[in-house]
């Protein structure tokens, strides 16, 4: 069962908004339990990510509370409130980077994925290795 983080100050619920979302009254639910947590430890944030969609849902609880009500939808008697008073965000793409061998400093560089124009830069360079040459010695006796 999913029932989401407390971490510090947010409550942070993962969900598939296509079925977590209450589509005909257009209402989120969490569990009585939940809401009381939320209040008990004065919870700032409440925060649905739909990591499919790339999007997540920010509610201020005072908002939740002054919205929600107690329905018995399902296997449980939970507090449903409206999606609508979300504000919505979508979640950046993580960024790619490259890491370039700076010869001269002999370091790599992190750069982000197709951030510099330059071709050299997207293209992790390898270090080039010197060639060894065999030389003959000759005694003399």
């Amino acid at each position: 069962m999913n029932y989401g983080n407390f971490i510090n100050k947010i409550y942070i619920k993962k969900v598939t908004f296509a079925k977590a979302v209450l589509w005909h009254t257009r209402q989120l639910s969490l569990r009585q339990d939940i809401i009381n947590r939320i209040k008990s430890q004065a919870i700032e944030k409440i925060i649905f990510v739909d990591e499919l969609k790339k999007e997540r849902w920010i509610f201020k609880p005072e908002k939740v509370f002054a919205k929600m009500e107690l329905k018995n939808e399902g296997q449980e008697s939970q507090y449903y409130f409206p999606i609508d008073i979300c504000k919505k965000e979508k979640i950046p793409d993580k960024k790619k980077y490259v890491y370039t061998f700076d010869p001269v400093r002999n370091i790599y560089i992190q750069s982000e994925f197709g951030a510099s124009p330059e071709p050299e830069s997207v293209v992790v360079k390898q270090e080039e290795k010197p060639e060894v040459k065999s030389i003959q010695l000759e005694f003399l006796s």
